[in-house]
């Protein structure tokens, strides 16, 4: 013991040299044990930062859960947005109808996606696939509808909001059907015709809100998906949330999933309204899934 001490403390007795070093334990004790203390109360606040965050998000996202009991009568709408435009991947595309440029080819990677996923949930229910007359959207529609084995509906109701700001002037569609596209010529549409250029934002949250409970309510025990455009669906998603939020603000990525539960009206509320099933914008289902998103 006198040569572990005999370094540090050559000329004091060995009594001393005990009461010295367990000084010294007992110091760095205290001196490590505080410093766990601080770790503990910092990682303490950092989770509380972190849920506060979780929790901020998931109110950006419009992440609302609903309950509802069993055996209530509801009708699910999943909101589908186009894939990938090829003019945002390909700054250089130059096509007859600029206006209504086709899917690039991530785009209809990931429409298949999401067809091979609705073919996976869509279990011993008639599925309805209805979608905007642009190019981008009955491509994806397409894709979707070919596994399920069902008919493309078309619905100009469900069109792209055509503010001034993004259309100069009436929008040209191409005429023609993507190829492999079944169109149900059958359907009656909401609405028959494109919405009137230039079109002011409250009319168009109005609109895609009329059109799709039309939609879910001829179609209340169908599973029915609708293909549209970021702006549809930011304005429905806005409308459930009852939020003061602009649309347009709304982040909505490509084939992004929504799901909508169409509510039965009760008592206290006599008129069916809307609410979320899952997530807003989910695009968990895709392969390569990408947070970017664009205005249109």
């Amino acid at each position: 013991v006198s040569v572990l001490y005999w370094p540090v403390l050559p000329a004091t007795p060995m009594w001393l040299g005990h009461a010295l070093w367990a000084w010294i334990v007992w110091a760095w004790g205290i001196l490590v044990g505080s410093k766990e203390e601080v770790k503990q109360v910092e990682s303490v606040e950092e989770s509380k930062e972190v849920k506060e965050d979780v929790k901020r998000v998931e109110e950006l996202r419009g992440v609302v859960p609903f309950k509802y009991k069993k055996g209530k009568e509801t009708c699910v709408v999943h909101l589908v947005r186009h894939g990938e435009r090829e003019d945002h991947t390909n700054k250089g595309w130059k096509g007859k109808y600029k206006d209504d440029p086709p899917l690039s080819k991530k785009g209809l990677s990931q429409a298949k996606d999401t067809g091979a996923y609705f073919a996976f949930e869509a279990v011993e229910k008639p599925v309805v696939v209805i979608s905007s007359p642009f190019f981008r959207t009955l491509q994806t529609a397409g894709e979707i509808a070919r596994p399920l084995k069902c008919p493309v509906c078309v619905e100009p109701g469900l069109s792209e909001f055509l503010c001034s700001r993004s259309f100069k002037n009436d929008p040209k569609l191409n005429p023609r059907v993507p190829d492999g596209v079944q169109i149900d010529h059958s359907y009656t549409p909401v609405l028959d015709t494109l919405p009137k250029h230039p079109e002011k934002e409250a009319s168009a949250v109005e609109r895609f809100l009329h059109v799709v409970s039309t939609i879910a309510d001829r179609n209340p025990h169908a599973i029915i998906i609708c293909v549209t455009h970021r702006f549809g669906i930011a304005s429905l998603v806005e409308s459930c949330l009852s939020r003061i939020r602009s649309a347009a603000k709304r982040p909505i990525n490509y084939c992004s999933i929504t799901a909508l539960i169409r509510r039965p009206p009760t008592r206290s509320n006599p008129e069916r309204s809307w609410a979320y099933k899952d997530e807003v914008a989910s695009v968990a289902h895709l392969v390569e899934s990408s947070s970017i998103y664009f205005k249109r």
